[in-house]
């Protein structure tokens, strides 16, 4: 009994060493009564210069450079282009002439015109950016729209709507020489007692 046991494994040792990739896997697979399930592939993992427009779905990219990038439903850890649609996506850096988000998130963007729908993005650096039930964490711009359902933590520059961020450069400032103050009162009145 003990020779089949180590047959088997001889055996298969000989095909893999043969090059036999379709033995070793049938050696390999379970029995087939077996309710085994198959796993699913991993995520594509890109990296990628291209020319012209490119389109990807479903798969993570760690660099991307294109003239124009459409993504969907992936991650990108790094992209630059002149014009990015994210859709159902997360992207880690952006740099991009024109960028539009849906549904998407983004950590650090710089771009001359983004337009987010619905999206999250930690850190916007441009020139026109409008926000659609957004949630940003810091804009510097000169021209910001925020249409409904949108928050702004922190901005810098001016803001074309009626609502306000929920720290702008005067509250910031104002709030600074606040701390300051009482920091120095605290420390004299702490300062006189020892």
């Amino acid at each position: 009994m003990e020779d089949d046991v180590t047959g088997g494994n001889d055996e298969r040792d000989q095909r893999a060493e043969t090059g036999s990739s379709d033995a070793v896997a049938a050696a390999d697979a379970p029995p087939s009564g077996s309710t085994a399930t198959p796993s699913a592939p991993p995520p594509e993992t890109t990296t990628a210069v291209e020319p012209g427009p490119v389109t990807i779905g479903g798969s993570q990219v760690t660099g991307l450079h294109a003239t124009s990038a459409t993504i969907s439903q992936s991650r990108v850890e790094s992209l630059t282009s002149q014009r990015t649609d994210l859709n159902q996506s997360s992207a880690q850096r952006v740099e991009t002439k024109l960028a539009q988000l849906e549904n998407s998130t983004a950590v650090r963007i710089e771009t001359d015109r983004l337009v987010a729908e619905n999206s999250r993005v930690l850190g916007v650096i441009a020139q026109q950016a409008r926000f659609v039930r957004s949630r940003v964490g810091f804009v510097i711009s000169p021209q910001v729209e925020l249409g409904s359902n949108s928050r702004i933590l922190v901005h810098l520059g001016p803001l074309n709507s009626q609502a306000a961020p929920a720290v702008s450069t005067r509250t910031a400032a104002a709030f600074g020489a606040g701390v300051g103050v009482a920091l120095a009162i605290g420390l004299s009145v702490l300062g006189r007692r020892g």
